[in-house]
């Protein structure tokens, strides 16, 4: 385990789990080097053996998964830090470790031949709270059929109907619009925005806006 000696304010906090000692050294230097990030620390996949940080000194987690490789690191992850978010860098073709990450709580991945940009810009995006993984890995997530479950345990069946606003909430999300912008275009609030997400997840049993495009794309409730 490595840890940052920077400890400037206002910095997202990251830490690295990788198997290689070469992508975790590799990832850990990268992002330890941007002046927005602090590398909070880094550890191979067997956690039962690494020194565990406060909850309150991580804000995301970096999981690099070759094809292959358990995604349960993420679903621990995800249990032990619910408040951290966890972007899954994923290798090679195989689609595989891509769905058992969003399975697991995952809100962003990174396909390694997207280069150091996406990754950056995915830990961004996650710290912010919104979500990252780009169209064709969407698309092809997809396309691989129905039924995958989120990190709830379940992909529906919905509980209770969902009223014509929610609808309108999630057609508007499905456009890729921000909740500032769903609020103008429906005259409402950020809060009522927010509040009826709330009871979309609750209905259809998802937990964040990428498993309900996933899951309203394969119901049919919107199209990309």
């Amino acid at each position: 385990m490595t840890l940052s000696t920077k400890t400037r304010s206002g910095q997202i906090r990251v830490w690295v789990v990788a198997n290689r000692k070469l992508v975790l050294d590799s990832l850990s230097f990268l992002l330890d080097s941007q002046r927005r990030f602090c590398l909070a620390g880094s550890t191979d996949f067997d956690l039962g053996s690494w020194h565990r940080p406060d909850a309150a000194k991580v804000d995301i987690f970096v999981v690099y998964m070759e094809p292959g490789e358990s995604a349960d690191v993420i679903k621990s992850l995800r249990i032990e830090y619910p408040a951290a978010k966890v972007i899954a860098v994923t290798d090679g073709s195989d689609l595989d470790p891509s769905v058992k990450a969003l399975k697991f709580g995952a809100v962003g991945i990174v396909q390694a031949i997207q280069g150091h940009n996406s990754l950056i810009g995915a830990i961004e995006k996650a710290y912010a709270g919104e979500t990252w993984i780009n169209q064709e890995l969407l698309t092809n997530i997809l396309e691989k059929g129905p039924g995958r479950k989120s990190s709830n345990g379940f992909m529906g069946p919905e509980n209770d109907a969902l009223t014509l606003r929610e609808l309108e909430v999630i057609a508007m999300i499905g456009k890729g619009l921000k909740s500032k912008v769903i609020a103008k275009e429906l005259a409402i609030s950020e809060a009522t925005v927010r509040h009826h997400l709330s009871s979309i997840y609750g209905k259809l049993g998802v937990d964040d806006r990428l498993n309900l495009m996933i899951y309203a794309v394969e119901k049919g409730l919107i199209r990309l």
